[in-house]
């Protein structure tokens, strides 16, 4: 009989938020190709939804009613995306079977200090102490989990990068609209306030930009739209955001938090070099002056003068960083990622 495998994630794409978590359903898709007849992969996910408190609660709730069943099914491995609060299903999973091993995927949200003070982060201590593989998706995330969990083993391994959507353009010229693009959620975490006061910057004056994404801070980037030369894309697929990519000169990316940052090796797969914040984990990502430029975090005159420079390099020095991006980064190729993964799972089913 082949291996059973259970993927457990809070994180999956809706028609509200059609591409929340759509890295989880890649590496999913991807680990059914690679592993073929012999894994038999079963899916319970949460679908990405705005809500209020009472709405999580519910949704929540709702959620773990849907696992219940599952409990009771024989799985090799239950993996779990996302672990405060999924990583309770795994422990309790653990405790109904000892011989299935429990897989966890650390994205940085979950492993927050604050979740882990007094009695609560006792809890989570032993809830932590159930999982045989502790997964983190970039070096900040794996010294969350060493300095306040206990899982038994822990490896850095992002989501992957899908090479199938992100790419170089080709020999098909490209028309260049954009000097810099940012992608992801639109929030005082990933510094857009930064990027609107950099944009009002003299030194920025001509500076075209476009933003893509949703989130709260959306009304403060709509303030320059007409004063500086800026677009703003709702929901874009990946095929449309790479066409974006290959569209623009550079991503910025000035996070003042960020466990890994996908979209920065995704820019960097079409060939557009990247700005970033020097969090650790876009500097996993990143040589400074060889696949784009690096700034101290949460430095508005930084990322000014990061991105005047940008503006600022001739066609041989941009050529160059953006031949050497496009090169970058290969280990996070999503099968390169899934392969790793999927050699644990055996693994894990072999002791």
């Amino acid at each position: 009989m082949g291996m059973r495998v259970l993927i457990l994630s809070n994180m999956y794409p809706s028609e509200e938020l059609p591409f929340a978590g759509v890295f989880v359903r890649n590496q999913v898709e991807i680990l059914q190709e690679e592993a073929g007849p012999t894994c038999d992969i079963d899916l319970s996910a949460m679908r990405r939804r705005f809500t209020g408190k009472l709405g999580s609660l519910l949704k929540y709730s709702r959620f773990a009613l849907n696992c219940l069943p599952r409990l009771f099914r024989r799985y090799d491995i239950v993996h779990v995306h996302y672990f405060v609060p999924l990583g309770l299903i795994g422990a309790i999973y653990k405790i109904l079977h000892p011989a299935s091993r429990i897989v966890v995927t650390f994205h940085g949200g979950d492993v927050r200090p604050a979740k882990f003070r007094g009695i609560r982060g006792r809890l989570w201590r032993v809830v932590s102490s159930r999982m045989d593989y502790g997964i983190a998706v970039g070096p900040g995330v794996a010294e969350a989990v060493e300095n306040n969990l206990a899982v038994r083993k822990l490896d850095v391994l992002p989501a992957g990068v899908d090479s199938r959507k992100f790419y170089q353009a080709g020999s098909t010229a490209v028309e260049e609209r954009y000097d810099f693009v940012f992608a992801g959620s639109f929030s005082h975490r990933k510094g857009i306030d930064l990027i609107v006061n950099a944009l009002r910057d003299s030194r920025l004056s001509t500076a075209r930009l476009a933003f893509v994404g949703t989130g709260p801070m959306r009304n403060l980037i709509e303030s320059i739209v007409g004063v500086e030369d800026v677009r703003i894309f709702d929901h874009l697929t990946q095929d449309r955001l790479r066409e974006v990519f290959w569209a623009s000169k550079f991503l910025v990316l000035p996070s003042r938090s960020e466990p890994f940052g996908l979209v920065v090796s995704e820019a960097m797969y079409c060939g557009t070099p990247v700005i970033v914040s020097s969090e650790p984990g876009p500097m996993s990502q990143v040589i400074h002056g060889r696949n784009g430029i690096v700034f101290d975090t949460g430095s508005v005159d930084g990322l000014c003068m990061a991105m005047d420079a940008a503006l600022a390099m001739s066609d041989i020095e941009y050529k160059r960083m953006a031949s050497e991006a496009a090169q970058s980064n290969r280990q996070f190729d999503i099968y390169e990622v899934t392969r790793a993964l999927l050699k644990e799972y055996r693994s894990l089913c072999a002791v």
